[in-house]
């Protein structure tokens, strides 16, 4: 049996035991310490819970099923969370075995399309549909494919493919630029984007050094391109913990008049995830918190322009703050469009790590009182 063939067996296996495990975990009465526990045992037992290989995945479409979800599972009707307003949410799986890990998102201006990444050095490409209530209810026309190097084929390092956030640095997606971040290998590349496909690399972003010095698994996490208002053209980078003695985060502004450190308040424990650019010319910061004794948590943290142009430390105003009492997961990707309407809509979407316990949601919001920011 080829190298193929025995990777498509074991993860088709995953997939299907993952169905089964999706059905079962949204059953309120196993508790976290008991998922904790089976997720422990099963991926210290069997190895074939981890990333597939897409050395070997070849562009193609693929089908996702959807699964509409409630925020609170307690009060279905209730729409008010913290600062920002319930639009819906679905679950997302698919049979293919390459579909997941999804750390990274950037939405159309439209508010009908996105661009997935994946840590596993893959991309999706899909069609958002919405139900009669407005509601997201799926995505369809969806494409997957590889990230390629520069020699137009994947990356055959591991340690080259975890991509982990995305940003629209420049046009659209018929005809764009996309920076992708990478940690383990940290680096932000330069990804052309066509009709929604994105293209091999074509270069990199210098770095400052002092971006480059973090621990493995805690490295460039969040990106975001600030296309409008008093900051425009900045991009914005933050690590995911690189965390100074005095307890703050540490994060870069890159612009035409140099690199700025930021260093943002390190509150509650939680990591950074990903970072977006708010139509007002600052940035929302999506962060993450897991303890097995507690389970995972998330925050949205919004930073006005004026507090990223001129300060060094900042703070930033909660927007949102949700524990896994209430439909949520590993939420690591964040990207915000307006609506016809002008209002600001928050799109989040979750990484599985490819884990039997774990799912694939896609959820929205909207920030009151945006319209015309």
């Amino acid at each position: 049996m080829n190298a193929v063939t025995r990777q498509d067996s074991r993860l088709c296996i995953q997939k299907l035991v993952h169905c089964l495990v999706r059905f079962l975990t949204n059953w309120r009465s196993l508790s976290i310490h008991f998922v904790t526990a089976l997720i422990l045992l099963l991926n210290g037992l069997n190895p074939v819970y981890a990333k597939p290989d897409t050395r070997y995945l070849q562009l193609k479409n693929i089908d996702v099923s959807a699964t509409p979800i409630d925020l609170d599972r307690k009060n279905k009707n209730r729409r008010r969370f913290g600062k920002l307003i319930w639009l819906g949410g679905v679950s997302l799986s698919s049979a293919s075995v390459y579909f997941g890990g999804y750390s990274g998102l950037v939405m159309d201006a439209s508010g009908t399309k996105i661009v997935g990444i994946s840590d596993s050095g893959s991309w999706i490409s899909a069609n958002l549909y919405f139900g009669s209530d407005g509601r997201i209810a799926g995505i369809n026309n969806v494409e997957i494919g590889p990230l390629l190097a520069p020699n137009k084929r994947p990356f055959e390092k591991k340690s080259d493919r975890d991509a982990e956030g995305s940003t629209l640095a420049s046009g659209d997606f018929r005809r764009g630029i996309l920076y992708i971040s990478f940690e383990n290998n940290n680096r932000i590349a330069i990804f052309p984007i066509r009709d929604g496909r994105i293209e091999p690399q074509k270069g990199l972003i210098p770095l400052p050094k002092s971006a480059m010095k973090h621990r493995n698994n805690k490295g460039l996490e969040g990106l975001a391109r600030i296309r409008h208002g008093p900051n425009k053209g900045d991009l914005v980078i933050f690590a995911e913990r690189f965390k100074e003695p005095d307890d703050f985060l540490n994060g870069w502004l890159l612009s035409k008049h140099g690199t700025r450190r930021l260093r943002l308040r390190s509150v509650g424990g939680y990591d950074i995830t990903d970072v977006a650019p708010f139509p007002d010319g600052g940035i929302l910061i999506l962060e993450r918190r897991f303890r097995y004794s507690e389970g995972i948590k998330v925050r949205i943290r919004r930073l006005y322009p004026d507090a990223l142009k001129n300060k060094e430390r900042l703070d930033g105003e909660v927007l949102f703050e949700a524990d896994d009492s209430y439909n949520i997961d590993n939420m690591e990707g964040i990207t915000v469009h307006l609506n016809k309407r002008k209002e600001a809509i928050i799109t989040l979407i979750s990484d599985d790590n490819f884990n039997l316990f774990q799912r694939t949601l896609l959820m929205q919001f909207m920030v009151p009182n945006s319209a015309g920011q």
